[in-house]
């Protein structure tokens, strides 16, 4: 007795997760074997394709490719990827978005340095030689899906450890310099909006149960975890401006007053401001602002493979496409395990500026 089974697989999606077209899959699962797909199992040197490619390309028989200053262009790229190639046993099929910005990205430099537009040009022209390569059988995988164009809406400006390192130092060069690194440190490590630091009184930074609690957009409660870092930062600028902690203390966290009385917070265009100073001293590109403190917490979380919705509930997002925008700024294969500890070592970072 014959069993009807359906199955719920896509078969576009399986053809573009594993660069097959669909019409050798029809004829494999047909024939019921590997009898209408032919079988490649070799490994093609990444050096060899894209010498293929640039020698057609030379010919003038890439499609699509006509005005002699995209050939131009595309002719230069590629050398350069290939000098990159030289000393490297790189396979083709090993290709990853990676691979592409590691070459991209020179000596110590983070990916928050490189243009979009830089980005968005190599990785066109990997998925072009990606599908030349195998539209010509030279390989028997089509990995040009690897290879998606960044959105330049979609990426926002985090600080590197270098610079984070710079701000901090000249953070103590200020006036109320305890008062500027507790309130950095908690952007940094909390991932909270500017006017919801401005607005914290003591009691929400929980010492106790070690949350501190917001009232977000929409009106939304949230808690984040007061990362150890923080708590010193804030406990050392407890300890200056003699400030007692309680469960029931309902002053402002932040101001510049000493003792019990604290009824004026720091505004949040005061930070905005002192930041501000502090990134036009360093000459850090004007899109670097308070705001990227949120941005730089965001991304560490995901290098350090923290789930995209765990990332969300702390920054206080509702809609999940909102936080999937920081993924964008992070090739797939650098993310890591869930690790327990934010992965910015503020003390080391400021001591390697510092020996520099």
């Amino acid at each position: 007795m014959a069993i009807n089974r359906q199955s719920s697989l896509d078969i576009d999606e399986v053809c573009l997760e594993f660069g097959i077209n669909k019409s050798d899959l029809l004829a494999l699962v047909e024939n019921g074997g590997l009898a209408g797909i032919e079988k490649k199992d070799k490994k093609t040197s990444s050096t060899f394709v894209f010498q293929s490619f640039l020698t057609a390309l030379e010919a003038s028989q890439i499609s699509n490719i006509r005005s002699d200053r995209t050939t131009q262009n595309y002719t230069s790229l590629i050398k350069r990827f290939l000098s990159y190639l030289e000393d490297k046993s790189i396979f083709f099929e090993e290709l990853n978005e990676k691979i592409i910005l590691e070459f991209l990205l020179k000596k110590g430099e983070e990916l928050n340095t490189l243009s979009i537009g830089t980005i968005n040009t190599y990785f066109a022209i990997v998925r072009k030689v990606a599908s030349y390569a195998y539209e010509n059988d030279i390989v028997s995988k089509n990995i040009n899906y690897r290879f998606k164009k960044c959105s330049y809406y979609t990426l926002p400006k985090y600080f590197s450890h270098q610079q984070l390192g710079n701000i901090f130092l000249l953070v103590f060069q200020r006036n109320y310099c305890y008062l500027w690194k507790a309130i950095f440190t908690t952007l940094l490590y909390t991932g909270l909006r500017v006017s919801e630091v401005a607005n914290l009184t003591v009691k929400d930074f929980d010492m106790e149960d070690g949350f501190i609690k917001t009232i977000g957009k929409g009106q939304k409660p949230r808690q984040i975890p007061i990362y150890p870092e923080v708590k010193e930062a804030v406990q050392e600028y407890f300890n200056i401006y003699n400030v007692t902690w309680s469960k029931n203390n309902e002053e402002f966290l932040f101001c510049k007053d000493f003792g019990s009385n604290r009824k004026r917070n720091v505004k949040s265009y005061s930070i905005q401001y002192t930041l501000k100073e502090i990134t036009k001293k360093l000459k850090f590109p004007s899109n670097l602002t308070v705001h990227s403190f949120r941005h730089t917490f965001a991304v560490n979380c995901l290098k350090q493979g923290m789930k995209i919705e765990y990332l969300g509930q702390l920054l206080g997002h509702s809609d999940p496409t909102t936080t999937a925008i920081y993924t964008k700024l992070l090739p797939h294969d650098l993310q890591l395990e869930v690790q327990d500890k934010f992965p910015i070592p503020l003390e080391k970072i400021i001591q390697e500026v510092l020996g520099s």
